[in-house]
């Protein structure tokens, strides 16, 4: 597998000379310590043998390490800039932050293995109707039940609203749940469940998970790579899940260019070393920044097509989205514009 970073003053792989990777370096030793391990090679193209007794799988992590390598290669190389980062929506990209507010991660009941996220401060867009709620704006919420020294009260949180026998040591400590969390905001209403699919007919105003993920404070939570840019000056935003037309700065046509290579270089017979191959599909003479330059501007093309409302070179956005709906390869709809590149 390969994550690849693509920018159209450099192209595919943010390739960097070996004075630029040396500044870089000392960069990071300024900023991290001398015990930080030089840079070998750009890290602009990631390779990870996946696999459970390989290299593993590629998480969230992966990409924050990866992100994070290539904001100090930035920089480095363009000091004074602000780099707005494009990710396609993938759960690799997308992942959250250690203790972040989101309610897939949540249980409906209280206890059990589910993480605890960090506190929120409630707004009036977190809450329910005032004779219903427990909480105002500007009070803390908190998603576990605290015991008597962090209440200030001198008495623990009372136990869940829907289990009152329960004794302290039997609720204290633990994570709330969807269901005591939507009681304090005065979002919870007789009838509802954990989850409801999309595709389902039922009012999703029921799903514990929807209403929870539809309140501001979850709704804004920033993920793990947009909390790194953040965190330096930088920017992070998402293209549509689905559509490998927008996705990245034309990330998708540079696979997509990868995989013609590829395939037209191949030896079924097996003489051709894999790896090597791969390699070699994205090198400069296959991929030069001029033609990442056009996949990029193509990208955006199709941006403008769906932000104004008009075509592009497909009939009508209806049937531009029926198209994209059913491919997830570059190469399925854009072959011709891609070996035309």
């Amino acid at each position: 597998m390969i994550s690849g970073f693509v920018d159209e003053l450099r192209g595919f792989g943010l390739p960097m000379t070996t004075d630029e990777l040396q500044r870089v370096d000392v960069e990071r030793r300024a900023r991290y310590g001398e015990d930080t391990l030089p840079l070998k090679a750009s890290p602009g193209v990631y390779f990870l043998e996946y696999g459970k007794n390989k290299d593993g799988y590629w998480t969230g992590v992966d990409a924050a390490k990866q992100l994070e390598v290539c904001v100090d290669c930035y920089e480095c190389v363009y000091p004074g800039y602000q780099i707005d980062f494009k990710f396609d929506y993938s759960s690799g990209h997308t992942a959250h932050r250690d203790g972040c507010l989101c309610a897939l991660k949540m249980n409906v009941g209280y206890g059990g293995k589910q993480p605890i996220p960090h506190a929120s401060r409630m707004t009036e867009a977190c809450l329910g109707p005032v004779d219903k709620r427990k909480l105002n704006p500007g009070d803390m919420q908190y998603f576990f039940f605290r015991d008597r020294d962090e209440t200030g009260t001198g008495r623990p949180d009372p136990p869940p609203w829907y289990a009152p026998h329960l004794r302290p040591e039997e609720y204290v400590g633990k994570a709330k749940g969807m269901k005591q969390v939507l009681w304090e905001r005065g979002l919870w209403k007789e009838g509802m469940v954990g989850s409801i699919d999309e595709d389902d007919e039922r009012d999703q105003s029921f799903s514990m998970t929807y209403v929870l993920s539809e309140c501001e404070d979850f709704r804004n939570e920033v993920t793990l790579l947009e909390e790194i840019a953040w965190r330096r000056g930088h920017i992070v935003s998402f293209t549509p899940k689905g559509h490998c037309e927008l996705a990245g700065v034309g990330i998708e046509y540079c696979w997509g260019k990868m995989k013609r290579h590829y395939r037209n270089n191949n030896d079924p017979g097996g003489k051709v070393d894999f790896h090597k191959l791969v390699v070699d599909s994205m090198r400069r003479e296959v991929l030069p920044p001029a033609t990442a330059m056009r996949f990029a501007r193509k990208a955006r093309a199709y941006e403008r097509a769906y932000r104004t409302g008009e075509s592009n070179s497909h009939a009508s956005l209806e049937s531009m989205v029926k198209t994209f709906k059913t491919h997830r390869n570059a190469l399925d709809f854009a072959g011709k514009f891609i070996d035309s590149s």
